[in-house]
């Protein structure tokens, strides 16, 4: 048949944004921003803190998901290895916010997230790695929060 094909992968894409998205409004009351495919060039979305589930504060963490339980199978003891390009490596280290990998496993709606930082990725030979730890969980509002940075009010000094 001479159609155009759904793509299976974009598919399985879309459903882990939404699962991120579902988490990061409903679980941890921020607000998730979606970058349009054609603006994407290894940053999905932001995910941007508001304090008290209602204000945007201007901290943003720029993330990249990755869905599907192949990203589950390079087991370690503490979690997952995740292996990207160096040409994503090298935007990520240059952008302004700080940025995350978070892998989906689409059968049980579970995000795990490592922050992208030249002191925890390792160089491999075409490309590099980083460790993605189980207790790394997308739900866990703390420890994103302290990688977005303090809120500081200066409302009170204008």
């Amino acid at each position: 048949m001479e159609l155009p094909k759904f793509n299976e992968e974009r598919k399985l894409a879309e459903k882990g944004v939404a699962i991120v998205k579902e988490i990061v409004e409903n679980n941890l009351n921020w607000m998730f921003r979606k970058v349009p495919l054609e603006e994407d060039f290894g940053i999905d979305g932001y995910i941007d803190i508001l304090y008290d589930g209602k204000f945007v504060t201007g901290k943003s963490i720029g993330v990249q998901i990755k869905t599907g339980t192949s990203y589950f199978q390079n087991n370690t003891n503490s979690g997952w290895l995740f292996y990207g390009d160096n040409k994503h490596l090298n935007y990520y280290l240059n952008n302004a916010n700080p940025i995350i990998i978070i892998i989906v496993n689409p059968d049980i709606n579970e995000c795990f997230w490592a922050r992208v930082d030249i002191n925890n990725v390792t160089k491999t030979q075409s490309s590099w790695k980083i460790q993605i730890n189980k207790t790394s969980n997308l739900k866990n509002k703390t420890a994103l929060s302290s990688i977005a940075g303090s809120f500081i009010d200066y409302a009170p000094q204008l």
